[in-house]
């Protein structure tokens, strides 16, 4: 698994995460291995690069991953 996909299925998982990248979405995702186009995509909100980075069709993601990182 992706660590960019890892990081989407933690956030869908983990309302403390979810939080903290509400509060600030640069800060939560520092320090877990992260590309800097993955954080970028993550931080534009920009589904299509998330799911290029990830690695994953998005059909495949559950829902609340979808929905955690838009």
């Amino acid at each position: 698994m992706s660590r960019t996909l890892q990081f989407l299925v933690e956030l869908g998982e983990d309302p403390h995460l979810r939080r903290a990248f509400e509060a600030d979405r640069g800060g939560a995702m520092r320090g877990r291995g992260l590309t800097e186009d993955a954080e970028c995509a993550l931080t534009q909100g920009d589904a299509a690069a998330i799911r290029t980075s990830a690695g994953a069709n998005g059909a495949y993601l559950p829902p609340k991953v979808i929905w955690a990182a838009a």
